[in-house]
């Protein structure tokens, strides 16, 4: 028998590759063997969690366990698709992203960002009067 055969693909850096396409797999399967302090910590987190929760759903939980771990993926509101946005899109304002909540809109959980802007005083009152005349011409 072929040695080569029982040996997994790696690439130069350790990671697994398809034997297929030669490319670094997405996801490798966890090693119970290679176990982390850190990793039995969060096991044991989950297997509490479990523990706690026995008599909600199992769907339930499983979305609590993946929201804790941040395994759930949650579409995060675009700022361009905001009426800030469009108000303040042209005028010359410093805006920055700083963190997100999370909330549910429309029956799903989404991520809003929280941003903060910049602009001397002046600009600022000049920009509630341009966005009073847009507003008052919407009617």
């Amino acid at each position: 028998m072929n040695e080569d055969k029982l040996t997994p693909l790696q690439s130069i850096d350790g990671k697994l590759i398809s034997n297929v396409t030669g490319k670094p797999l997405d996801e490798e399967v966890f090693s119970t063997i290679d176990a982390t302090d850190e990793h039995k910590k969060a096991i044991r987190s989950i297997l509490n969690h479990l523990e706690n929760r026995k008599n909600i759903p199992l769907e339930i939980v499983i979305q609590e366990i993946k929201h804790q771990y941040s395994l759930d993926e949650i579409p995060e509101m675009k700022m361009e698709d905001s009426i800030w946005w469009q108000f303040t899109k042209d005028e010359k304002m410093g805006q920055q992203q700083q963190g997100f909540r999370v909330d549910v809109v429309n029956g799903k959980r989404v991520k809003i960002p929280h941003i903060s802007f910049s602009s001397d005083l002046d600009h600022l009152d000049a920009l509630i009067n341009k966005i009073v005349k847009k507003v008052s011409n919407l009617k």
